[in-house]
This record gives structure tokens, sequence and C-alpha cells, in this order.
């Protein structure tokens, strides 16, 4: 199995140029399987429409911890962790009932990150 990691340097955090560019500089990632790691910026999003099917979109879950305590509190740290590390459905559900109780506009912000694309 061949391993692949790279970083573009673009004029910004435009998606569609890092696209371009990656697919240009690494055409293999159009016919292999492959995992794209983003942190959810705007840009990145928008632009995700351009990479072919065989791409798996993923998002770095230390990323979205940051944008999450953010956005609700940095006391809720531990309990990110420990959904984001849930192995199974029941672990998962029961820290975003938790999180639901302790901070209901956190939990809704977690819910409305799609978990599948």
């Amino acid at each position: 199995m061949i391993g692949v990691i790279a970083w573009a340097i673009v004029e910004s955090e435009n998606g569609n140029s890092l696209f371009m560019h990656l697919l240009a500089a690494l055409p293999i990632l159009s016919e292999r399987p492959t995992t794209f790691m983003s942190d959810r910026d705007k840009g990145l999003m928008d632009a995700e429409a351009l990479l072919p099917l065989c791409i798996c979109r993923a998002y770095c879950c230390f990323h979205l911890k940051e944008n999450f305590t953010t956005k609700s509190s940095r006391t809720l740290a531990d309990i990110f962790w420990q959904t984001a590390r849930s192995p199974i459905a029941y672990l998962y559900n029961y820290y975003m009932n938790t999180l639901h109780q302790i901070n209901p506009t956190a939990a809704a912000y977690l819910r409305n990150i799609p978990s599948q694309f």
C-alpha cells in the first residue's frame, strides 16, 4: 500500500485553488481511494464538491474541538473528546445527551456536523 501525505501552500484558504494544485501535483488522488482531512474551513467545505468520488472526506477532531470550545466554552473540551472517541453508538449518545443537558447550543453545534458525506 502506498501512503501519501501532502501539504499545499496557496494564496488563501480557497478550496478551489488548493484542490486544483493538489490534484495537479498528485493525479493518483483521482485514481485511488484517498482520505482528505480538513478543518471544516468554509472555503474548503464549499470546494469539496470538486473532489473525485474516490476521496473520502474527514474532519480533524483537534480543529473541531478548537472551533467547538471557541463557540461554546473551553470547559467542554473533555466532553467533546469523550464524545468524539466513543467506540460505540450507545456511548456517543450518552455523551451527546450529557452535553445537551449542560449546554444545548453546544450539543446542537456538534449534531449539525455531518457524520457521513
